[in-house]
């Protein structure tokens, strides 16, 4: 069978699907589409948390013995800790960014949690939005 045959046969199920598909309430599908959007911005929170826990976890290294060895670096403005520098290697593809989106949101997450406590507890408690907390932070930064 062709990829043509392949297709029309999944059109076909998907035509039978909606032509079964009951028409809900516009106020259940909004209920529901608000509901979403809450776990959306929850999981980016806890994201946020995470990365910051993580960060923590990787606040030191082994002493180099060899040129090219772990080493700490800032991971954040002033009052954040250092971090070892390979710890971006390992988030980047963890959460398949970049390396340099994944630097960000060390950056933002470090200075959120430690620069900016009332936002961060803010945050926590549910009274902003992540995306926002974020630029506060990068307006913020040095």
């Amino acid at each position: 069978m062709g990829a043509g045959a392949e297709m029309s046969e999944a059109a076909s199920s998907v035509s039978v699907v909606s032509e079964t598909k009951v028409q809900r309430s516009a106020r259940v599908v909004a209920d529901e589409l608000l509901a979403a959007v809450n776990t959306q911005r929850l999981a980016e929170l806890e994201q946020l948390r995470l990365v910051g826990e993580l960060v923590d976890c990787y606040d030191h290294v082994e002493t180099p013995l060899i040129e090219g060895a772990a080493r700490l670096v800032p991971s954040g403005g002033d009052g954040t800790p250092a971090v070892d520098e390979f710890l971006v290697k390992e988030l980047a593809p963890l959460l398949r960014l970049s390396e340099a989106n994944a630097w960000q949101l060390i950056r933002d997450a470090v200075n959120l949690r430690d620069r900016h406590p009332q936002t961060w507890c803010s945050l926590l408690l549910g009274q902003g939005q992540v995306w926002h907390a974020r630029q506060i932070a990068r307006a913020c930064a040095d």
